[in-house]
C-alpha cells in the first residue's frame, strides 16, 4: 500500500500549492496515492465491513428515510442466511466488522441476540453494531445485546421535543425511545462500557441551537455525538442534490462495504439498501470474499466511479452522500 507524503516533505510542499506551477504534480500525487490504496482494498479477502440487514419493516415512519418510497418485498432475513454470510467472513481470515443493519429496524428481528452472539464467536471480526431508533430497545434487550457482545450502537434521536419528533417520526414514542437509550447507556456503564455508544442526530433544518441541545444532553452519557443534515437516499427522498460544493471523488462505500439485504441480495452499499436498486447477486450462492476480489459488475462500478462518470450509473448520479458531513457547532 502507498504512503502518504511524509510530514517533513508535506510541510514543504503546503506553501508551493498557492503557485500553479507546483499545484498540478502536489493533486496528481495524491490522485495517485488514492488509486493505489484503492487498489490495495480490492484486493483484500473482505471489506472493513459487511452489513447485514435483518429486516427492511420499521416501527417508524420517519421523514428522513427513504424507506416509505420502497419498492422491495418486506420480510426478515432467516438463519441459514445469517449461517451463510457469517462463514463466508469466517473462512476469509481477514479482520472485518459487522453491522447487523440495512433498512429497517434491527431490534424488530426475534434473533437478534442469537446473531450477536454468533458474530462474536467469530475471531477475525473486531466490532460489531448496528443502528436503532430505541423504541423497542428494552432494558432486557439491552441487558441480552450487552452479554451477547455487542460493541457499537447508533442511537438515532433527531431532536429533543417530543411534539416535534412526533411530527418527524410518525409516532409518540419520544419518550420511550429516549428512556430506551438512557437506560442502555446505564447498562453498559455498569459493565464497562464494552460497547461504544454514538447518538445520532439528523437535523432537517440548519437549526444549530438544536444541535448543542443535542450534544449538550447526551454526551454525558455516550461516548460520542454526531449531527449532519438530511440526505437524498440517492433521489429517493429529495430528486435534487442540496447543499453539495466541490469536485466529487469516487465514493469511499465501493472499496469499504458490502450490504447483504434481508432476502439474499448482493448491493454495492448500505444507500442502496432501501431499494436494493444494484443486483450483484444471491449471498446464499455467492461467496462474498470472492465476489470483493474478483466480480466484474463490481469492478466496472469502481472503474466508472473512478473515472468520474457518474452518469452512466443513474443511481449514483443522484446520490448526494459523498458531501455527507458532520455539523459542527
Amino acid at each position: 500500500m502507498a504512503l502518504p507524503i511524509p510530514i517533513f516533505l508535506r510541510d514543504r510542499l503546503r506553501p508551493l500549492k498557492k503557485f500553479a506551477l507546483f499545484q498540478r504534480p502536489i493533486d496528481y500525487y495524491h490522485l495517485r496515492q488514492e488509486r493505489l490504496i484503492r487498489r490495495a482494498r480490492e484486493k483484500k479477502a473482505l471489506p472493513a465491513m459487511v452489513l447485514i440487514e435483518l429486516t427492511n419493516t420499521c416501527n417508524l415512519k420517519c421523514a428522513k428515510c427513504a424507506l416509505i418510497n420502497s419498492q422491495r418485498e418486506k420480510g426478515f432475513i432467516d438463519d441459514a442466511l445469517v449461517e451463510k454470510v457469517l462463514r463466508d467472513i469466517e473462512a476469509a481470515n481477514a479482520p472485518t466488522e459487522i453491522a447487523l443493519s440495512g433498512s429497517g429496524e434491527p431490534t424488530l428481528h426475534p434473533h437478534l441476540v442469537d446473531y450477536v452472539k454468533a458474530a462474536r464467536s467469530i475471531h477475525n471480526v473486531g466490532v460489531i453494531g448496528f443502528a436503532t431508533n430505541g423504541v423497542a430497545l428494552t432494558p432486557d434487550l439491552s441487558e441480552k445485546l450487552l452479554d451477547a457482545g455487542l460493541t457499537r450502537l447508533k442511537a438515532s434521536l433527531d431532536t429533543d421535543d417530543p411534539r416535534e419528533y412526533l411530527r418527524l417520526n410518525g409516532r409518540d414514542t419520544y419518550e420511550r425511545a429516549s428512556s430506551n437509550f438512557l437506560n442502555f447507556c446505564r447498562i453498559n456503564k455498569a459493565t464497562g462500557n464494552r460497547c461504544r455508544v454514538t447518538l445520532k442526530g439528523t437535523l432537517y433544518d440548519n437549526d444549530l441551537a438544536l444541535a448543542k441541545r443535542l450534544k449538550n444532553k447526551w454526551q454525558p452519557h455516550v461516548q460520542q455525538v454526531r449531527v449532519t443534515p438530511v440526505h437524498n437516499w440517492a433521489g429517493m427522498v429529495t430528486k435534487e442534490l442540496t447543499g453539495v460544493k466541490g469536485q466529487r471523488p469516487p465514493c469511499w462505500m465501493l472499496w469499504e462495504q458490502i450490504q447483504v439485504l434481508w432476502n439474499g441480495q448482493i448491493t454495492i452499499c448500505c444507500t442502496d439498501s432501501m431499494d436494493g436498486r444494484f443486483n450483484m447477486g444471491d449471498a446464499y450462492q455467492t461467496n462474498l470474499s470472492e465476489y470483493w476480489r474478483h466480480d466484474p459488475g463490481l469492478k466496472k462500478i469502481r472503474r466508472l466511479h473512478e473515472s468520474l462518470n457518474f452518469a452512466a450509473l443513474p443511481v449514483c448520479a443522484r446520490c448526494d452522500m459523498w458531501a455527507y458531513s458532520d455539523i459542527d457547532n
